[in-house]
């Protein structure tokens, strides 16, 4: 459908990157509010701009002078020795967003994972009424993506800091920058997860903002089941394994994914025999070894959408042992392609993955009981099918690009009125 003369207001939305987890939630947001008849274009840092209204901001070429103050934050990060390990931005460097935002124009911004597009400073500074979705919690931290601290609900005070950190603070230095900066912004945010919703809510920087829980839309038309033979057959893998499905950025070396709880697990199926039928399928890394006794077929880095819902719809059980998450795409996709899902209860897992209803769960970060809900879907192919059928109905009922795009609009519209009646 052409945009160009759609009803409603235009939007253009901002995120740093156009295929990784959180770029990916930012490409189907903008791709359902496309098909719902607005005029939306979404800009990027990191990506291809191959599909029709995704735009690059700064061609790879002329990344280096950023490509270099990034870095420096990187190292300068390396000064702050933490005990909670994970993924951390500072935010210092003022991205080429503001200016690329400012050139498109539209009547709604919609922010997306922002790190390197745009700075801590470049935020209040973008004029258009301002929807922000969050992909995980670093709006509301420091420089942390994800944490298990208090800090966000608390604020970032010396007492607070978590156990074993040593050198500067940076993640307290931040956050006090958000504070600063971020005094007075009141976009309307919205989050995939009730559970990110709910600490955008009790966090100091978010408490007063208007948070919605809206899930990342797919079209389950085409993330569906499919010929499960012929998909092996072409993928080369084994007609008559169970396979199960591991599926994420930074696979092996992302502590927040778990794949050293998948591996634990793995051993005690392993000294069970439930090797000798089930082969296992990674998505995200190359390499070649087995795991714990299991065949592994990796599958690496794919980009390629079409080839994930072929992978995808080629395994029976997609397994997500996060120790921490926020609403992981992959979850949503295994499910609505028919694959019995195992999950941990944590983050925003639970909202697709109902224990004994629409999948399994286990508690975050236990290995054995993880081992004892894979063994009961691997031994009872019954339990599968009636599992996997009811995961497919709650993506398509939960994800339906339709009904998010409507809420969306709602959104929009929203930001708009409140805007035209704020006093000038």
């Amino acid at each position: 459908m052409s945009t160009d003369a759609a009803p409603g207001p235009s939007v253009v939305h901002a995120a740093t990157h156009e295929h990784t987890g959180a770029g990916t939630s930012a490409v189907r947001i903008h791709r359902a509010v496309a098909k719902a008849g607005l005029r939306s274009r979404l800009l990027v840092l990191h990506g291809t701009g191959a599909e029709p209204g995704i735009e690059v901001v700064v061609p790879p070429r002329r990344r280096l002078p950023l490509d270099l103050m990034l870095r420096a934050e990187n190292a300068l990060l390396r000064l702050q020795q933490s005990s909670e390990a994970g993924y951390r931005s500072l935010g210092y460097v003022r991205g080429p967003g503001l200016a690329a935002l400012r050139r498109r124009g539209a009547d709604v911004v919609h922010l997306h994972w922002i790190p390197g597009l745009l700075g801590v400073a470049d935020v209040p500074r973008i004029a258009p009424p301002l929807v922000w979705s969050f992909h995980d919690q670093w709006p509301m931290c420091g420089a942390e993506h994800y944490t298990a601290s208090a800090r966000p609900r608390e604020g970032y005070v010396p007492r607070n800091r978590v156990p074993g950190s040593r050198g500067l603070d940076l993640d307290r230095w931040v956050w006090e920058r958000k504070r600063t900066r971020w005094r007075g912004l009141a976009p309307i945010v919205t989050c995939s997860s009730r559970w990110l919703a709910d600490e955008a809510r009790a966090s100091v920087l978010f408490s007063g903002c208007e948070v919605h829980v809206v899930p990342t839309p797919l079209d389950t038309a085409l993330w569906r089941p499919q010929d499960r033979a012929a998909l092996r057959s072409r993928l080369g893998l084994p007609p008559e394994r169970t396979l199960i499905l591991f599926s994420a950025w930074g696979l092996t070396t992302d502590l927040r994914k778990g794949f050293h709880v998948l591996s634990a697990a793995l051993a005690r199926l392993a000294a069970r025999g439930l090797d000798a039928e089930t082969d296992l399928v990674f998505v995200g890394e190359a390499g070649h070894e087995r795991v714990q006794g299991f065949t592994a077929h990796w599958m690496g880095h794919v980009g390629d959408e079409a080839l994930v819902r072929a992978i995808c719809a080629a395994c029976d059980v997609i397994a997500l042992p996060s120790l921490q998450d926020n609403y992981p795409n992959a979850l949503a996709e295994g499910m609505a392609c028919g694959l019995a899902a195992v999950g941990s209860d944590t983050g925003g897992i639970p909202d697709l993955v109902q224990d004994g209803k629409t999948g399994l769960l286990a508690p975050p970060g236990n290995a054995e009981r993880l081992a004892e809900q894979l063994a009961l879907v691997i031994r009872d192919a019954g339990l599968r099918a009636r599992l996997a059928e009811a995961g497919r109905s709650a993506v398509v009922h939960a994800c339906d690009e339709r009904t998010i795009a409507a809420r969306y609009l709602e959104l929009y519209r929203l930001a708009l009125a409140r805007r035209s009646a704020a006093p000038r």
